[in-house]
């Protein structure tokens, strides 16, 4: 098992990198952007699953029959969502970005 200061790490990284990655309208062009978010979606895909969460079940950072979006509504907010919940924000925090890059770009 990782120490707590790595598994600590690793979850407020991907945190962090998850409202980026939501915010990334803000930074770049239209395409640029969608393109982020196309390649995320295809490693995604690819990997079956998010490579870093993959490498924090690895670590067992998070519990192997749960998802990132799972774990981290429960470590912050104490509330217990299921698997499909879990790709509902998923694929919510997709749209959210991708209505950014729309309301940024009007």
């Amino acid at each position: 098992m990782a120490s707590r200061n790595l598994i600590n790490f690793l979850f407020w990284f991907h945190v962090l990198f998850i409202i980026f990655a939501v915010s990334v309208g803000f930074f770049f062009s239209w395409r640029i952007a969608l393109s982020l978010i196309i390649i995320h979606r295809l490693h995604v895909f690819l990997f079956h699953g998010c490579l870093l969460s993959n490498i924090e079940k690895h670590i067992h950072a998070i519990p192997k029959n749960s998802n990132f979006i799972q774990y981290t509504v429960g470590r912050i907010f104490k509330k217990k969502i299921t698997r499909r919940q879990g790709v509902y924000v998923d694929y919510g925090l997709v749209v959210l970005a991708i209505l950014l890059i729309v309301l940024n770009n009007l």
